[in-house]
């Protein structure tokens, strides 16, 4: 480029077809920014496609580590019976003070869990780009 910058400055300096000799410099200039604008392109193609190849591995790992969130986020067992055998004792009669208590940490924690999971689902729903009713429906989940 360098010694056709300096041919074209002696055509100018001489009045020599200045015009045709600085649009072929022009139109070489034009295609070589072409083609590097389009190995750019090319390029970011590209990472474009490995950016997206990552997301989607990372998505289903985020899925798969919200499943999981979701399956350790239950009540157990051991617990719901005796909040429900608490919670009929109190529909016959009054509870002691100590059972009264008990019930009602019974009814915090599960309704802490319930909080967990229904946030999870949330998150879940978001990360698949879906309501979260259609989630519910896709993991039969039936409301209580």
């Amino acid at each position: 480029m360098g010694g056709d910058l300096r041919f074209f400055v002696y055509l100018f300096l001489s009045g020599k077809n200045t015009i045709f000799v600085k649009s072929k410099i022009m139109s070489a200039s034009l295609n070589t920014r072409k083609i590097h604008i389009i190995g750019q392109l090319a390029k970011l193609k590209d990472e474009a496609i490995i950016l997206q190849i990552e997301n989607l591995m990372q998505d289903e790992s985020s899925e798969v580590e919200l499943l999981q969130l979701l399956n350790a986020c239950s009540f157990p067992d051991e617990e719901l019976r005796e909040m429900l055998q608490l919670t009929e004792k109190r529909q016959s009669s009054e509870l002691p003070e100590d059972e009264r208590v008990r019930l009602f940490d019974l009814i915090k924690e599960e309704e802490k869990l319930r909080l967990e999971r229904i946030n999870i689902l949330g998150r879940l729903a978001q990360l698949k780009g879906i309501p979260l009713l259609q989630l519910a429906e896709q993991l039969d989940i039936q409301a209580a």
